[in-house]
């Protein structure tokens, strides 16, 4: 048996990371003190998206005037979308920073809930249009197989959509304490 310390070999350096501010014994700061640069960029994010929402209709490209159909729709699911995360965000982070005691979790959850909502609403969407247009095919056979892949994929995010409803509704019901089963 060899001790390591005869050997001729450099013993490797273990650098310690660095813990989580927030397990353990870490620092004693508050989760909004974390989080907070995430919600500067969220911020940005949701200008800009809420900025296109509002400019109104935008103009096809030269060209493409036919086939044009205005996105308004998709740019508010969007817009949406981000809010509801960003709300989730702010929501979860007073209630571990006991700020809203009084909440249920499944006030926090909510806007997590509309954002699964609306993701369930476009795969549904897509799956009950056959897929929609395709601008990108070029044959008959490509479009087809372009808005199989489209159907397909909808319905992936449906079922994987339905499961994290599932999740959310059990550590909703853990979390306050209304079920007793194990993690």
């Amino acid at each position: 048996i060899i001790h390591p310390s005869t050997t001729s070999r450099p013993s490797p350096t273990f650098l310690p990371l660095p813990p989580s501010p927030k397990t353990g014994r870490g620092i004693g700061i508050p989760w909004t003190a974390i989080w907070t640069p995430l919600w500067v960029l969220d911020a940005l994010c949701l200008f800009v998206l809420w900025f296109l929402v509002f400019t109104g209709n935008r103009r096809p490209a030269e060209g493409l005037e036919e086939e044009w159909r205005d996105d308004l729709p998709a740019r508010v699911l969007n817009a949406l979308q981000l809010s509801c995360n960003v709300f989730f965000q702010i929501f979860l982070t007073l209630k571990l920073d006991d700020v809203i005691q009084d909440w249920d979790w499944s006030h926090v959850f909510a806007p997590w809930l509309a954002w699964e909502g609306i993701q369930l609403f476009r795969n549904l969407t897509i799956t009950s249009t056959g897929g929609g247009p395709t601008n990108f095919a070029t044959s008959t056979e490509e479009g087809v197989l372009l808005r199989a892949m489209a159907v397909r994929q909808a319905m992936l995010g449906l079922q994987h959509g339905v499961l994290r409803i599932v999740f959310c509704a059990l550590a909703i019901l853990k979390l306050d304490g209304k079920i007793r089963v194990t993690w």
